[in-house]
């Protein structure tokens, strides 16, 4: 089941990569990346959102897209990669980051119960990657899920965006 956005969700969000991000999703879009759930969720917030509290953090605003799940919702992988071992840009509880090498991506997922699969390990679009919870820096159940930009070695790049080197998902979802 495909999550269908309002209108209003649609592109309204902040850009702050510009080319790069526009680059990324004629890329992105010609793989038609899979929503990181089965079902349909609510966004609870978006990127660029809250700009006052996530000046703490050093960051200009949300830096990923928040989808309000129950407690134990399976986590898919939104496209295939390697499950990655960077260290967390923020308090994100438990986490499970994929690195897209042909995408010049990493996705990740994070506030999980648990995580199924092991650094280093292959894994394929819409393979269970883990289960929702609310780990970490976190006010209530819900998957965040961000994209950052990376290089031919899976280093994050652009991190001096405002974002940590995050991008705005949801242009890549094909809704």
């Amino acid at each position: 089941v495909r999550l269908k956005l309002p209108q209003s969700s649609v592109f309204s969000l902040p850009n702050p990569v510009g080319s790069e991000q526009a680059i990324l999703y004629k890329c992105w879009h010609k793989t038609d990346m899979k929503f990181p759930f089965d079902g349909t969720y609510t966004i609870t917030q978006k990127f660029g959102e809250n700009p006052d509290y996530y000046r703490q953090f050093g960051i200009n605003g949300h830096d990923g897209l928040d989808w309000g799940c129950p407690d134990g919702t399976t986590v898919l992988a939104a496209e295939s990669g390697r499950v990655m071992q960077p260290p967390a840009p923020r308090d994100f509880g438990n986490f499970v980051a994929v690195w897209h090498p042909a995408l010049h991506c990493m996705s990740w997922y994070c506030h999980l119960r648990s995580s199924s699969v092991t650094p280093g390990s292959v894994v394929s679009k819409g393979q269970v990657i883990g289960v929702s919870d609310n780990t970490g820096n976190s006010r209530g159940t819900h998957l965040h899920f961000a994209l950052s930009q990376t290089d031919n070695d899976g280093q994050i790049i652009n991190k001096g965006n405002g974002y940590g080197g995050c991008i705005n998902p949801l242009p890549f979802f094909d809704h």
